[in-house]
Order: C-alpha cells, then sequence, then structure tokens
C-alpha cells in the first residue's frame, strides 16, 4: 500500500486522476469498501478483451485446474475459521492454458479453506470440448463419469492404491517415456465401477511412478504425459501470486477487502497478457511482469 501511495506523487497522474495525495489508509478502506462485483465484473470485461484478441488463433484449448491455500491469522479473521487454531481462504483458479508458458487466470472461486476441493471442480468445468487437467485431490469416481458424459475432456491423476481393471492394452513406442497405456475401468469389484478409461503410467522426473488417468482416446500416450506434465504451470502461477504480487500480504481483515485484493492480483495478470497480446510478444507473462516491476 506505501508502495502505491508513493507511485501516486507523481504530478502529472496527479493530475489526470484530479486529486492531490492519497494516503495508504485511504486505500486500505477504499479496497475494503468496493463491492466484490465490481472486480468480478472488471476480470470478466477483461477476459472478454482477450478472448475478442485469441479470434482466428487455435481454440482447442486446454485448462488447467487447482487451489491454493491463504493461512489466516484466526484472531484477525474470525470469519474464515476452518480449525479449532486457525483461519484460511482457498483461491480455487481455473487457468486458460494455450502453450508452455502461455496462460492466464481465467475463473477463480474464493471459499473458506474448509471447503471440499471436489465441490468447486465442476464450478470451474463449464466449456466443453476443452480439456481439463487437475490432480488426484479432485478424486471422484462419479465426477468423473458426469464429466465424460456431459461431453467434458479430462486428464487427471489417480492413487496408487486405486483399483484398476484391465480391459485393453495399448502399443507403446521404444525408447518412450511412458511405462503403459491401458484401457481400464476405475473402482473395486463390490463398489462403484466407472466407465471405460485410459491409464497412462509414467515416470515423474524423480523416477517415481505416476498414472494418469483420461476420456483422451484421441491423443497418443505421449500428449497425454506431456499434457498433463503443464500442470506444472499452475504451481508455478500461484508461486509467482504469492511472492511477486499485491497478495504477499492481506491489507484488510474484511472478508470484502481480502476478495477485493486477490482480484486485483488476478486483473494484473490479465492486463499483463492483454499487454503481451498486443505487442506480439514471445515472452511468457510471467516474465513480462518482472520487468514490469524492475521498470518501477
Amino acid at each position: 500500500m506505501r508502495d502505491i501511495e508513493a507511485g501516486l506523487l507523481n504530478p502529472h497522474l496527479q493530475s489526470e486522476l484530479s486529486f492531490e495525495s492519497l494516503s495508504h489508509t485511504q486505500i486500505s478502506r477504499t479496497l475494503r469498501g468496493y463491492d466484490a462485483a465490481i472486480m468480478e465484473n472488471l476480470f470478466s470485461y477483461l477476459l472478454s478483451l482477450i478472448h475478442l484478441e485469441e479470434k482466428g488463433m487455435d481454440q482447442s484449448k486446454a485448462y488447467i485446474v487447482d487451489l491454493t491455500t491463504f493461512s489466516l491469522n484466526k484472531m484477525r479473521y474470525p470469519w474464515a475459521e476452518f480449525r479449532t487454531t486457525k483461519s484460511g481462504i482457498k483461491l480455487h483458479l481455473r487457468l486458460a492454458l494455450l502453450k508452455p508458458g502461455d496462460v492466464y487466470p481465467d475463473k477463480v472461486t474464493v471459499t473458506n479453506a474448509s471447503v471440499h476441493d471436489v465441490n468447486q471442480l465442476e464450478i470451474l468445468i463449464d466449456q466443453k470440448l476443452a480439456t481439463y487437467i487437475f490432480d488426484r485431490g479432485y478424486l471422484d469416481f462419479e465426477l468423473f463419469d458426469r464429466l465424460a458424459n456431459d461431453g467434458f475432456f479430462f486428464v487427471s491423476r489417480i492413487k496408487k492404491n486405486t483399483i484398476v481393471h484391465v480391459m485393453n492394452h495399448y502399443e507403446v513406442a521404444e525408447k518412450s517415456l511412458v511405462d503403459s497405456d491401458q484401457m481400464v475401468v476405475l473402482g473395486g469389484s463390490n463398489a462403484y465401477l466407472t466407465n471405460p478409461y485410459r491409464l497412462v503410467e509414467v515416470d515423474d522426473t524423480q523416477g517415481s511412478p505416476l498414472r494418469l488417468i483420461t476420456n483422451r482416446f484421441d491423443l497418443s500416450s505421449e500428449e497425454i504425459r506431456q499434457m498433463y506434465r503443464s500442470r506444472w504451470e499452475i504451481e508455478l502461477f500461484f508461486k509467482h501470486l504469492k511472492q511477486q504480487t499485491t497478495v504477499k500480504k492481506f491489507y484488510s481483515r474484511d472478508e470484502n477487502g481480502l476478495i477485493n485484493q486477490l482480484y486485483i492480483a488476478l486483473i494484473v495478470q490479465l492486463l499483463t497478457y492483454l499487454v503481451r497480446l498486443h505487442a506480439k510478444s514471445p515472452l511468457i507473462s510471467l516474465t513480462v511482469v518482472r520487468y514490469l516491476l524492475a521498470s518501477l
């Protein structure tokens, strides 16, 4: 907030905005007072500009879905209590992925940290023919079937102890990084059994096995491997969000002010992406943000 206050001392900017000064305490109060719907609408408007810019581009998008938790002091944020000793909120995010490094936030929900991850997944999955990439924290057999039956594609990961029934084996290329490629049904013999899915087994960068589940039978096993590998993009995005943007520290104890601050951080990412599109820059968005911060 003090950085913003210092930046607003620019006389030309003050003249353009018709004010003489604005303190960090005034900014904090304003943040708390704005209806979060205003920020949500601005976020949606910027998304619409991006979609207009993307017309004519390859629209076979993939989306990465995940969440990050912000731990909060229980005394300062009693409204966000989710354990006896702490408070917290979750930012549930859908990140649009056009190619490696080419990502932007596309849809968001904010909940108490006690809300189960799976409850938000169906809210974030709403565009058919796109492929949604998410981790095993969203493992739910009946949900997988609902998504597949409704025309949504997904690539996810199942647990080591998930019971699978192999129906067919697919050939894997020699010297491939894929260990096996099979058609399977998930679930125990006396429990819920899923639709047939594709199970691609690979090793991660540490050599540990990963079991990837998908309803994309049209892609090669290597493409499935690469698609799941791109899930790392959202981990980098969350790391950047917490370390380099306006959410390194929350300035309001009020729920509305906190949500506004999160939206401002995401709006900055959309503006950066628009700058890249207009400038036709080959740089990834996170690099553009670093350059902008360094130039301030």
